[in-house]
């Protein structure tokens, strides 16, 4: 039997370095791209998804799966920046992968393509519409395009729009969420009691291992593993770092310009919450099951290497 190739974009981050390992250690022929650190091996390249020829930095591979993870988050570049990795290098990979006549385009995208109707609760796939051109934030904006070029490519795909993500490797929730309870900037509205969605890293790889072994869906799946109160996810971190957490409430002398995205995110958050239904991904995949909980999640992050906070916590991990 063809041993089956797949190609993870972005292997260096945090999403797709952990979807490597992952699908490595299961035994298939992975192979990354990084711009940020040395190839760790001789199946990583050295690849700028704004510079480089895919046909030359990828030796011309046909690779029967593309997990596309590439992608700009810094909401404070300019619109044109992010458009042209998360835009414009999406469509870079779509169309090698169309040359290729790759089997499955995996797309990780962001439940943030809603614009202002990511906050809300309830959320499913099909009442509500991704916002291409409506203003929430730039790098949402980017997302929802990015998201549009795959729908249209003509490819086989399947698009998981990604909620907050936890876990090992972390660099953007819970490090984040540790410096504003340290620095007291948690800001809130009412008591923290709407739902947000959110996905240990672990589980999101453990679905995609299921996914590559599918065919193509040709659509795209809200995919949260657990859904919990905002004001139980900050007392979790708060707990774990043995620091008590202030609600402060937001004043008119607030400037959200100063506020960082994190703690935009906190105060979007406790207004209306950031819930997404998981049904319809949970009954076309029924043998896919949470490796992970989220509270071992955060445990798993904060005991990373690569966090900023100084003393890194020691706490066992306890099973699903």
């Amino acid at each position: 039997m063809k041993l089956m190739k797949i190609l993870i974009t972005g292997s260096s981050g945090f999403l797709g370095y952990a979807i490597r390992k992952f699908l490595d250690e299961k035994g298939y022929e992975t192979y990354g791209t990084t711009r940020s650190r040395p190839p760790l091996d001789k199946r990583e390249f050295v690849f700028d998804i704004n510079k480089d020829s895919c046909a030359t930095v990828f030796n011309d591979i046909d690779f029967d799966v593309i997990i596309h993870t590439i992608g700009l988050l810094d909401d404070n570049a300019r619109f044109k920046t992010l458009k042209q990795t998360n835009v414009d290098g999406t469509r870079k990979i779509i169309d090698y992968a169309k040359q290729k006549n790759c089997k499955n385009f995996i797309y990780l995208s962001s439940v943030s393509v809603y614009g202002f109707r990511t906050l809300g609760q309830n959320r499913d796939e099909y009442s509500t519409k991704i916002r291409p051109h409506f203003l929430f934030s730039k790098y949402s904006r980017s997302k929802a395009q990015a998201e549009v070029v795959v729908l249209k490519s003509g490819i086989p795909f399947t698009v998981l729009r990604l909620p907050l993500m936890i876990g090992k490797g972390d660099c953007m929730v819970s490090p984040k969420l540790v410096e504003l309870i340290k620095n007291k900037q948690v800001f809130y509205f009412g008591k923290g009691k709407k739902l947000i969605s959110i996905m240990p890293v672990d589980n999101l790889c453990e679905l995609i291992s299921i996914l590559i072994e599918k065919p193509a869906y040709n659509q795209s799946f809200h995919v949260p593993s657990y859904h919990i109160p905002l004001d139980l996810f900050l007392n979790k971190h708060s707990s774990l770092i043995q620091t008590p957490f202030q609600k402060m409430k937001p004043s008119i002398f607030i400037s959200w310009g100063k506020l960082n995205n994190m703690a935009k995110i906190i105060l979007a958050f406790s207004w209306r919450g950031a819930h997404f239904q998981d049904s319809l991904i949970r009954k076309l995949l029924p043998e896919y099951h949470d490796l992970i909980s989220w509270d071992n999640a955060i445990i798993q992050a904060l005991n990373n290497k690569n966090t900023r906070f100084n003393t890194p916590i020691s706490v066992k991990i306890q099973p699903v």
